[in-house]
């Protein structure tokens, strides 16, 4: 597949960004509308925004500290790089990852089906899918290694989205999504941990698509609100944008 040279500097231009991204997050964008790649067909883009903080310990811990408890869960920046492919005129599969830092990674494989069409610019799809993130510690003997947690997490989440065409270049969704992961946690030293628990998370957003042409553009909003078993619950922000080429 050719790409003009215009796009592939471009291309340059997104993988240095999404290399140089900040903190650990679950990442809890979604950054999609109901429609599907023709067959055969690709994207390639970056994503950031906001997420679920699961480097801070508050977020799990059991005691009347816990953000959960409080109903306010951390939430911080987070970029990805997202790869889609065309199967079918209503099949997509797409690949994402994300990173927080060098020690910290994230990724999320998931299948779009198109289910219904309300009309020719009206369409729903959901969006299953399976995560997983680690965020590993410093490896030296300094105090702050010692306080940083060995986090890892997978999960299964099924969004669904409803989206409506207004012009050939533009678009507005909204979709609802459940996740449910189950999260470990280690940490050495004199403060020993090694739990594992499950988290049910729900989130709620809306947002826009931009693309004329082989570019696009998205932007997105909304609410996370995630449960431990038997425990408080705690809401986030989401906050998400995302661009890049379909080929």
């Amino acid at each position: 597949m050719y790409v003009k040279p215009g796009q592939r500097k471009l291309l340059l231009l997104l993988t240095s960004v999404f290399l140089a991204s900040g903190c650990t997050v679950m990442s809890t964008t979604i950054l999609e509308t109901a429609e599907t790649l023709e067959p055969g067909h690709m994207s390639v883009g970056i994503d950031g925004g906001w997420g679920i903080d699961l480097t801070s310990s508050e977020f799990i811990s059991d005691d009347d500290t816990s953000g959960v408890n409080d109903h306010l869960l951390y939430a911080h920046t987070v970029s990805g790089f997202k790869i889609g492919v065309g199967i079918t005129d209503n099949i997509e599969i797409d690949v994402k990852s994300w990173l927080g830092g060098l020690n910290n990674a994230g990724m999320k494989l998931y299948w779009k089906q198109r289910i219904s069409s309300v009309d020719d610019s009206t369409h729903i799809a959901i969006l299953p899918g399976i995560s997983h993130i680690t965020s590993g510690s410093e490896k030296d003997s300094s105090p702050a290694a010692f306080h940083t947690p060995d986090i890892s997490a997978i999960g299964f989440n099924i969004p669904v989205i409803i989206s409506r065409r207004y012009s050939d270049k533009f678009s507005l969704y909204g979709a609802g999504r459940y996740s449910i992961n189950r999260v470990r946690i280690t940490r050495g030293s004199e403060l020993m941990i090694d739990e594992t628990y499950w988290i049910n998370r729900l989130g709620m957003l809306a947002g826009f698509s931009f693309d004329p042409g082989h570019f696009y553009f998205q932007f997105e909003m909304g609410m996370e609100g995630a449960k431990r078993f038997g425990d408080g619950y705690g809401i986030a922000p989401i906050l998400g944008i995302g661009f890049g080429l379909k080929l």
